[in-house]
């Protein structure tokens, strides 16, 4: 099941960023030569598996057990490429991360194997909290020192710094370390833009509720089929003297996550597809009623006294130590949190679900997920050795180390985790099922459009706005956006 999942994925990804590509290419009067990520990607019914590097044997599962949360992971041999020949002076590369607890041992721990496969190469690695991040590489791309190698997500957020001349193609490289047949292409189809290739994924992330199945036991409580079955959970479990859900929305991104579910549920997608990438009308530009109505189901959320108080003034980090304390009953969260409940003994004692149905004209079968990858900057002074960092990411013995060591998924067919779980199984399942993938709004979007979103996301949870008038604000913005890319 493992390789079909991965199968269906990668199409649904290609499917989508081939709609993009041919938008893109349109030389008859589009909003830019190089838009954001489309809003859904249609999954296809084709059941190819993916294909394997070209001289590899998919490899089999560990027989060691992954790394306890306490320990440090092992450090990878390195299987990247070879050094730039008749490299010998001493070269440095600055690596741009964000935090990120579960994951970060791993990163240390493939600097140091990176390291001693190339000894002429120094690599500083530097982490950012999430939500300082964006901030400090824009400032840093555009200034006399960029850093070699950074993170970065896919949509605008990569296609604006290509329309600025600050990330390099990774064309030739993927053809000289084999990147075209060692990752699956739908994912990698995520950082492709007008024919070249700008950043690789390193993982895929989906978005779900995560629940205490052991209150819900207790209780007897089902699993939501429906929104207004997720509303009727918060009645009962305010009734049975708890707090029914926790939301960090201080890092602004976390409320974007709803919405991104929401919108998709509430808006044809068409609609979005036209919306999001500035396709659409001056007239039509954000203005269907569903804009609205997704932006209600977060105020229906709040007001049936779903969350604790100062959900603006909470970290994400915060909401998810709440849920694995047992001090709430269900948490909105992405797959990168399995390693933050498991390492804070959680494990076992939660299950998932998917944001339910509403009543939405939209899709109510897609799934909240996407890649996360890493790019490199086009004025980096060693671009070659930049090439073999990257390499070594998305090289197959750092993501088992990757995967094994905090249960992230993967991008390579050629890797397989040392054990399956029921919630990784669960996850691999629910992309099996999903009918297309919704988008993270806050990266898909052009930035002021995105702005405006994460600003009024805020507003309407504080109730300082109702939904119509934020809708109007992102109109406003993407009416600004679409004129200035087209000028």
């Amino acid at each position: 099941m493992l390789s079909s999942t991965y199968a269906r994925w990668s199409i649904a990804v290609l499917a989508a960023l081939s709609l993009l590509a041919a938008a893109c290419g349109d030389d008859d009067g589009g909003a830019s030569d190089v838009a954001a990520t489309p809003a859904t990607m249609a999954a296809s019914d084709a059941d190819e598996e993916p294909t394997a590097g070209a001289d590899e044997e998919p490899a089999t599962p560990s027989e060691e057990p992954a790394a306890p949360a306490d320990e440090e992971p092992a450090t990878p041999a390195d299987d990247s490429g070879d050094a730039p020949a008749g490299a010998e002076e001493t070269v440095e590369l600055d690596w741009w991360m964000i935090a990120d607890e579960p994951i970060t041992p791993v990163w240390e721990a493939l600097v140091v194997s990176f390291e001693e496969a190339h000894p002429n190469i120094d690599v500083e690695l530097t982490l950012f909290p999430n939500e300082d991040y964006k901030t400090a590489i824009e400032v840093a791309l555009g200034s006399d020192d960029p850093p070699d190698v950074f993170f970065n997500w896919p949509g605008d957020d990569t296609a604006r710094y290509i329309r600025d001349g600050l990330v390099a193609d990774l064309s030739d490289y993927a053809d000289q370390h084999g990147w075209n047949d060692e990752l699956s292409q739908g994912i990698v189809a995520a950082y492709r833009f007008d024919g070249g290739l700008y950043g690789l994924p390193w993982t895929l992330n989906a978005k779900f509720w995560f629940y205490n199945a052991e209150v819900f036991d207790e209780l007897g409580l089902s699993v939501p089929e429906t929104f207004d079955d997720l509303l009727a959970l918060c009645g009962s479990l305010n009734e049975a003297g708890l707090t029914p859900m926790s939301w960090g929305n201080s890092e602004r991104w976390q409320g974007v996550h709803y919405l991104s579910t929401f919108n998709q549920k509430s808006v044809p997608g068409d609609v979005l597809q036209a919306d999001y990438t500035l396709a659409a009308s001056d007239a039509n530009l954000f203005t269907h009623p569903g804009y609205a109505d997704a932006l209600q189901l977060v105020v229906d959320l709040v007001e049936a006294d779903c969350y604790h108080p100062g959900i603006n003034s909470t970290d994400p980090g915060t909401a998810w130590a709440s849920f694995s304390a047992g001090e709430v009953a269900m948490t909105y969260a992405g797959t990168w949190a399995l390693g933050i409940f498991n390492d804070a003994g959680f494990e076992g004692r939660y299950k998932m679900f998917p944001m339910p149905a509403t009543s939405g004209p939209g899709d109510q079968s897609v799934l909240l997920m996407g890649p996360d990858g890493v790019e490199m900057s086009a004025h980096s002074s060693n671009p070659d050795e930049a090439a073999l960092l990257l390499d070594h990411i998305v090289s197959r013995s750092s993501q088992q180390l990757m995967t094994d060591t905090t249960g992230q998924l993967f991008v390579r067919s050629d890797v397989r985790p040392a054990e399956t779980t029921p919630e990784r199984e669960f996850i691999l399942e629910q992309v099996d099922e999903a009918t297309g993938a919704a988008v993270w709004l806050d990266v898909a979007l052009e930035a002021r459009i995105a702005e405006a979103y994460l600003n009024g996301i805020q507003e309407v949870v504080s109730g300082a706005k109702p939904p119509i008038e934020v809708v109007a604000d992102i109109r406003e913005a993407a009416l600004d956006a679409k004129a200035d890319l087209a000028g």
